[in-house]
């Protein structure tokens, strides 16, 4: 037996919690056995291991202890291949329209539409068509057991109609062939009315992710109409009804001007006592792209630091939020590494990643008549992997980040298509990951935050 690469070990007042990155196993130490623990695993002398068999067992179980024989590296390698490579999912990220109701200020999707000088376009009705129809071709050949879907845009409401007549033949397709039908739709929230929450739960559409980027006053500056009216109240009322008859995230862009107001948008949901889970995100403004947006960008450490200031707000102003970042491993980072994965413009082009929509020079493909035709581009994601990458292969996080986003990895480095690169690849928990553990194991014994 030998330690494993990826334990973390966090020395609390009396007991001791591990954490393995690979397994995603938390293990609280009683205080009586965190001596024998911790010279077990700093030490790696397992030879003369003091704890019980019934111990032992645990911290196999979890992985902190493995056989000789397991290597890690090509464990990792095995369950990256086997999650790119299956047939078990299906996910299409489907753009309906490039048209938005909001001009936010970061937003740089509006800004490459004006710059190419183009009239907002819509997805066609043979595109809609098409995409049905491959759709039932691979389940008849491939077998998926999932079908997940992001509706996206522009603002993917302004085409409710399309989106209403995908759902519905992705439903009746998934009764057909009996597979799980999963659609969320990305939204700003302004058009979420009672009558268009109904429409998307009767068509199959039951969770959406709506973007709140802080209190009324930030939030009414960041994110306005392009009439530049306020949208915060509005969005609000929305979010009162379909927290009640959907799965509601709310999605928060934060710059290191926006932190207290996020904290203030925190307390006015708890005080509500919605139902609505959180993500919060790092705006990310590329030199090269520039949006007039003037906030100043936190780097990715100090986001690191403000995400678990900002979750110890939700679990103290709300007891009962099922804050757990671990509740899943992850085969994989990003979805776009996947050979069934896909992202689908309003134009029928095909990409792997949804930052990627416009750019012509990254498309993998483009849907014809009746399927999807793939370019040699598409090879360039799906080989791609993080062990390439020293500085990854030196990372304790890795099992957990698996090469983090990869777009400057593929898009900038192998396909040549972008001349600015992303400011940050790296995740969050490179530089948080005991703070979470540590909050998450908190919550669970109950200790006061």
């Amino acid at each position: 037996m030998k330690i494993s690469r990826y334990n973390q070990l966090i020395e609390k007042d009396n007991y001791l919690i591990l954490f393995n990155s690979i397994s995603n196993a938390i293990l609280y130490v009683e205080p009586n056995k965190v001596k024998e623990v911790k010279e077990v695993l700093e030490s790696g002398n397992i030879e003369e291991i003091k704890l019980s068999d019934e111990d032992i067992e645990k911290l196999k179980k979890g992985l902190y202890i493995i056989p000789d024989e397991f290597d890690e590296i090509t464990y990792l390698k095995m369950r990256l291949n086997n999650y790119k490579y299956s047939d078990r999912f299906l996910r299409y990220t489907i753009s309906l329209t490039e048209e938005c109701n909001f001009s936010c200020v970061y937003c740089y999707q509006q800004m490459l539409i004006t710059l190419m000088d183009k009239k907002p376009a819509k997805i066609a009705k043979n595109i809609v068509n098409t995409i049905l129809n491959m759709t039932e071709k691979r389940f008849e050949e491939e077998h998926p057991k999932v079908l997940s879907i992001t509706f996206y845009g522009g603002e993917p409401l302004l085409a409710l109609d399309e989106l209403e007549t995908l759902s519905k033949g992705f439903e009746e397709m998934c009764k057909k062939f009996e597979v799980k039908y999963e659609a969320n739709v990305v939204t700003n929230g302004y058009l979420l009315t009672h009558d268009i929450v109904n429409r998307l739960l009767n068509c199959g559409v039951n969770s959406v992710i709506i973007t709140i980027d802080g209190d009324k006053t930030l939030h009414d500056k960041y994110r306005k109409t392009k009439s530049d009216k306020p949208t915060f109240d509005k969005i609000m009322e929305n979010i009162n009804y379909a927290q009640d008859k959907m799965y509601v995230t709310i999605r928060t862009n934060i710059s290191k001007n926006s932190i207290e107001n996020v904290k203030k948008m925190i307390k006015i949901l708890a005080e509500k006592g919605w139902r609505v889970d959180f993500d919060f995100q790092p705006v990310e403004v590329v030199e090269e792209l520039s949006t007039g947006f003037n906030d100043e960008m936190l780097t990715l450490r100090e986001f690191a630091n403000v995400e678990v200031e900002l979750y110890k707000e939700v679990i103290t102003l709300i007891p009962d939020y099922p804050f757990n970042p671990f509740r899943r491993l992850r085969m994989a980072r990003c979805d776009a590494l996947c050979k069934n994965s896909c992202v689908i413009d309003v134009d029928g082009s095909i990409y792997k990643c949804w930052g990627e929509i416009g750019n012509k020079f990254s498309s993998v493909g483009k849907i014809t008549k009746e399927d999807i035709e793939l370019n040699h581009k598409f090879e360039k994601w799906i080989t791609y992997e993080p062990f390439e990458d020293q500085k990854c292969m030196e990372c304790s996080v890795l099992p957990m980040c698996m090469g983090g986003c990869v777009f400057n990895a593929v898009v900038v480095d192998r396909l040549n298509s972008s001349p600015w690169r992303k400011p940050y690849t790296c995740i969050p928990l490179k530089y948080n990951l005991k703070e979470m553990v540590s909050l998450l194991s908190d919550k669970k014994l109950g200790v006061k935050i």
